[in-house]
């Protein structure tokens, strides 16, 4: 417990930290009663986990620590931008943090053989298939449910509805089950436009395939015709031809459709090797820091170090859960860790790949460090699950 603690004071230290330069670097304009939202939201981490351990659960010891030094770089990252920001995203966490607990206890405690396996599977088309139906929910891609007390995105949460599905479904060898459920998922998204959201639901459901059945070449197929299927469906996707076209060439419109890329790649040499310093950079000046370039932002304030340390960070968090996975003795819960692991993987992996202009932008939030409540409740939630099997597995 000593260990645990000293890792959180670490984590606690940094995150104030960097919270307080900002604030500091923002000058009397700030009350200091902004800084209370960030603080009670990372020392929830820690007391979180202590009421888990007092109650019997040992869960990877690392997981948590990991979570929690990537929300205090995005909760001091949101707070250099907004404030505000950072103050609805501390709130999100609180309640993703419930949503933890929940799925942790949850799954360490189910079975294969005894859950309503197709209700999973319906929860998510429902969630996946709901914003064309809502205010808000056709006007963006991807989609935004506006209902004016509160917006969200409905795949934040419809991801964790379907890593439950098919480690459901395909413990119990339903594969072609799974294949009409997602298919159709996937079709709703591309109907919607989110080409990012489908990719990402694909994904998933490959890799938990993979882990359940050890066949490549069936799963490689099928992404090759989603890939073909996107480009045939090009036409009717309108938005993504800028999106492209400022990734390949964004000084062919500098103005428009490049703008974004350009003022990405400008924050990202001004920051170098160390950064401009907390504060003292421009990320306000990048379209959507908050959202889709928050690694942009990093980049900036930190430099190439704080991007390779967020990035080791994702790595380390992967691994844990895969080894959660690796160790589980059963089917089930090798396979919601198998998908919690590529779910938060892959999209982090796209994302930052997105923000370094590797591949063009997808339109996802980066986990636990991107603005977006729906998110961070359904990425904590996919923890908890994460965590609920490194119990089963004997936790450490």
């Amino acid at each position: 417990m000593r260990r645990q603690l000293g890792l959180y004071g670490l984590v606690l230290a940094f995150g104030m930290g960097a919270v307080g330069l900002v604030h500091a670097a923002r000058g009397p304009r700030e009350a200091p009663w902004a800084l209370t939202y960030p603080l009670v939201a990372l020392l929830s981490v820690p007391a979180v986990e202590l009421a888990l351990l007092r109650s019997g659960f040992r869960p990877d010891r690392l997981l948590l620590p990991l979570t929690a030094a990537l929300l205090s770089v995005g909760l001091a990252t949101l707070y250099r931008l907004s404030p505000d920001l950072a103050a609805r995203q501390a709130t999100a966490v609180c309640a993703g943090l419930v949503a933890m607990v929940a799925s942790a206890h949850w799954v360490a405690r189910a079975r294969a053989g005894e859950g309503a396996g197709p209700l999973w599977g319906a929860a998510f088309l429902v969630l996946v298939a709901l914003p064309p139906f809502l205010p808000g929910g056709g006007e963006l891609a991807p989609p935004l449910v506006d209902l004016g007390v509160v917006a969200f995105q409905p795949l934040g949460l419809a991801v964790v509805f379907l890593v439950v599905f098919c480690a459901f479904q395909l413990a119990r060898e339903r594969r072609a089950f799974v294949g009409a459920m997602v298919a159709a998922g996937v079709l709703l998204l591309l109907v919607q436009r989110d080409v990012g959201g489908a990719a990402t639901v694909l994904v998933t459901t490959l890799g938990v395939a993979y882990v359940a059945t050890g066949q490549a070449k069936p799963l490689a197929v099928v992404a090759a015709v989603f890939g073909a299927v996107v480009l045939v469906a090009h036409p009717l996707l309108p938005h993504l031809t800028p999106r492209v076209q400022g990734w390949l060439d964004p000084w062919s419109d500098p103005a428009g459709g490049g703008y974004q890329t350009l003022q990405a790649t400008f924050a990202l040499a001004s920051g170098g090797l160390f950064g401009a310093g907390p504060g003292a950079g421009h990320p306000d000046l990048v379209p959507a820091a908050h959202t889709d370039l928050t690694l942009v932002a990093v980049g900036e304030e930190w430099g190439f170090a704080g991007i390779l340390a967020v990035l080791t960070l994702y790595a380390v968090w992967t691994a844990r859960v895969l080894k959660a996975a690796i160790s589980a003795s059963e089917t089930f819960p090798r396979l919601v860790a198998a998908g919690v692991a590529v779910a938060v993987g892959a999209q982090a992996f796209v994302v930052a790949a997105g923000n370094v202009r590797l591949l063009p932008l997808v339109g996802l939030p980066l986990p636990f460090l991107s603005y977006g409540g729906s998110w961070i409740v359904g990425h904590l939630a996919l923890l908890g699950l994460a965590l609920g099997v490194s119990h089963r597995a004997g936790g450490r």
